[in-house]
């Protein structure tokens, strides 16, 4: 059994989501709302809804939100920079629609409202980014084992099969146990690290009108998370995983290099959209501090992990598109895209050679300014 400590380095803003959407003036109010005369970024205040009903009994009412039992005086800090017990925490940034049916996707948080990095999502950014390099090294076919006509959720099956083993006891990622990833000590405490980002679809058509935007709480760039990794190589031995034990034997660095491919592909369709040039520098300096890990065989890899990866980043996609043609058929076989019924021929259609044609970014007064989820992970393994 092999034990590694990690860090996980946020790099852009991180967002898993815990499936809680937060209602306006119901479980959050902003700072415009309050203070009409505010200038700045703002902030918003999440309210501790049982705490204002005790408090308020007597001004109760059933037509009144939470957020108008309120008084102005309640929103102040304590010398230390917290709210009071009337609010659960506050977080710099506001949602962009100030309609009173406005939501705000909520990030995963402990009991404490202390934010952390589930390990269960961890695993599944390195099981993709594994299951793509040893399917590239071994050049598998992978067109002749989709199954068309079927669950889109099913059509890999005989991949992941192949890859990983007939079934869950037989999958060697098994053998890779990995705890959720904590703040420090010292910065347990609730809504650290948490901002409001406001993204959008980015398309590359600048006719394509914007989606409803998507608010959410997420781990603001440079924040540091920790917790380990127990591999157990025992299981990994097994003469069944013998065909992937070139690439578990150097787990790390395989990891690193499709986080580097991938940032080498975003850069390619990036350059491709307008208003992008934020996001492209953003790229760049993640590549330039990618190959110095990568000269320096450091223990460490860049991931992207939750919000933001799109269909791509959690699927085999690049491997996939090889063939557009094919490509193209397999996307709307499995419902992917809708065919166009406008144009007919035997062309590839231009969506379908820039698929996905949209990515959701993190904006700031209108301008695409960030993208989601890059991380550094380093790790240091434990010698007993």
């Amino acid at each position: 059994m092999t034990k590694y400590n990690f860090m996980i380095r946020t790099l852009s803003p991180l967002h898993i989501g815990s499936g809680e959407e937060l209602k306006l003036n119901y479980d959050f109010v902003n700072q415009t709302s309050i203070d009409k005369e505010y200038k700045g970024t703002g902030f918003t205040w999440r309210l501790n809804v049982d705490e204002i009903l005790a408090s308020r009994a007597n001004d109760r009412n059933v037509t009144k939100t939470p957020a108008q039992l309120l008084n102005p005086a309640d929103f102040v800090l304590d010398s230390a920079g917290n709210p009071n017990r009337l609010f659960r925490y506050r977080i710099p940034g506001e949602i962009r629609a100030g309609k009173v049916y406005s939501q705000l996707r909520a990030c995963v948080k402990d009991v404490l409202d202390c934010p952390y990095i589930p390990g269960s999502s961890i695993k599944g950014a390195i099981r993709t980014a594994l299951a793509v390099q040893i399917l590239k090294a071994k050049g598998a076919d992978l067109k002749s084992k989709i199954k068309f006509q079927s669950n889109s959720k099913k059509a890999d099956d005989e991949i992941e099969g192949t890859l990983f083993g007939p079934d869950p006891n037989s999958d060697w990622m098994r053998a890779f146990r990995i705890s959720d990833a904590l703040l420090p000590p010292e910065n347990r405490r609730p809504g650290y690290g948490l901002l409001v980002a406001n993204t959008n679809p980015l398309t590359a058509n600048p006719n394509t009108q914007k989606s409803v935007p998507i608010e959410i709480e997420a781990i603001q760039w440079g924040n540091e998370f920790f917790g380990f990794v127990t591999v157990d190589d025992f299981l990994l031995g097994k003469e069944s995983f013998l065909p992937a034990k070139v690439h578990l034997d150097r787990w790390i660095p395989e990891i690193h290099e499709y986080g580097m491919n991938r940032l080498y592909l975003l850069k390619d369709w990036y350059s491709r959209v307008p208003d992008s040039q934020k996001i492209l520098k953003k790229i760049d300096q993640l590549i330039q501090f990618g190959e110095d890990v990568r000269e320096k065989n450091l223990s460490m890899a860049l991931l992207q992990i939750g919000f933001g990866c799109g269909w791509d980043g959690m699927t085999y996609g690049e491997l996939l598109q090889k063939d557009l043609p094919w490509f193209s058929h397999m996307l709307k076989d499995l419902k992917v895209i809708k065919p166009n019924k406008k144009k007919s021929g035997g062309g590839v259609p231009s969506v379908i050679q820039s698929f996905p044609t949209s990515r959701k970014v993190v904006y700031q007064n209108e301008i695409p300014a960030d993208f989601l989820g890059w991380c550094l992970l380093d790790f240091t393994e434990v010698k007993s």
